[in-house]
């Protein structure tokens, strides 16, 4: 016959065996999950003007985009001052683009310049340049994406109304030029006289991208303005202005 206090005994005994047993289990669960890769955090900021960032905690490195802003297209008019050989305008060059790494500090201050699209111009007038759009880190400018050129008129031209010169940039990586814009026929796109550069580009000039980036620019970002066509009765136009920079930030950790 058990007594009461084997009973007791056995009872005590058994519990902290299934208390051990328990935690075991908890144990091996963590430890499990634990094995599992972490995923990393991932962000994007995205600058149609300029602005500032604080780089996040734990981040060290950027990957940047920048483009910088497209030329205004010139405005249509005569070859000569006597009103001979009336035409379009030539179109603005589109503004350089930059591709790159930066590094940075955890909370560090970036501050991003946007380019200002150049104005088209008057009648028998150039259009103007895009300014360059920055990304600068601290004090110092990490990437420079330059503004393309204004279009030239015919005015002052010996045969062709001229596309404005595409932009540069200077980065710590890889940079590209913008396309040159030219003169082609079509409404609004310019005189029927030959391209001035031998550049194949739309008439304001494509923003410049490399290839191998993976980079989703939109499509208007850094684009030069077309040159102006003949309006009704042979009037002559305004040129069209050309696109502001862009810029996009990406990170991760």
């Amino acid at each position: 016959m058990t007594s009461v206090s084997a009973l007791a005994y056995r009872r005590w005994s058994r519990a902290p065996l299934a208390a051990c047993a328990t935690v075991l289990a908890v144990c091996a669960t963590t430890l499990v999950t634990g094995t599992a890769p972490a995923h990393a955090t991932t962000g994007v900021r995205v600058f149609s003007e300029s602005g500032t960032f604080t780089v996040p905690a734990g981040v060290t490195g950027l990957t940047i985009d920048i483009w910088g802003a497209g030329g205004g297209g010139a405005g249509s008019g005569p070859t000569t001052a006597q009103g001979d050989e009336p035409g379009g305008g030539g179109g603005g060059g589109a503004g350089g683009y930059v591709h790159g790494a930066v590094d940075v500090l955890p909370e560090q201050q970036v501050t991003i310049t946007i380019g200002a699209a150049g104005a088209g111009g008057a009648p028998s007038t150039a259009g103007s340049s895009g300014t360059k759009s920055t990304i600068e880190v601290g004090a110092t400018v990490r990437a420079t994406a330059e503004g393309g050129g204004g279009g030239f008129p015919l005015l002052g031209s010996p045969s062709h109304a001229g596309g404005g010169d595409g932009g540069g940039g200077t980065a710590p990586a890889e940079t590209a030029l913008g396309g040159g814009g030219y003169v082609r026929t079509g409404g609004g796109r310019g005189s029927t006289n030959p391209p001035l550069y031998p550049i194949v580009v739309s008439p304001g000039g494509v923003g410049g991208k490399p290839s191998n980036t993976g980079s989703s620019n939109p499509d208007t970002a850094a684009a030069g303005g077309d040159g102006a066509s003949l309006g009704p009765g042979d009037t002559y136009t305004s040129g069209n202005p050309g696109t502001p920079g862009y810029a996009i930030i990406r990170w991760s950790f």
